[in-house]
């Protein structure tokens, strides 16, 4: 890993901490009358108000989402590694 991926690259661990911390989903965005909009987790009395649709819809998502990007990046760790032995020899 070079000093620019090592300085790009996220705490996996917290992130996931914060996943498995948070509220089960799915998350959905109910519109209030003129009021704004309400991401409302599967738990009663959690609730998050936007005024702007996209980011309701950002953060409702996000509880799928991240979890997903995650997985992804397992794998794509995991590809990278199965590769390098055939790639960059023994180094």
């Amino acid at each position: 890993m070079n000093a620019l991926t090592k300085a790009l690259q996220p705490d996996i661990d917290a992130i996931e901490a914060r996943v498995n911390a948070a509220v089960p989903g799915p998350w959905t965005v109910d519109e209030r009358a003129n009021m704004g909009f309400d991401i409302d987790p599967t738990e009663p009395g959690i609730r998050g108000q936007f005024e702007r649709l996209a980011d309701a819809e950002f953060v409702a998502h996000a509880r799928e989402d991240i979890p997903a990007l995650l997985t992804y990046i397992c794998a794509l760790g995991a590809e990278r590694d199965a590769l390098k032995p055939h790639h960059w020899g023994n180094r």
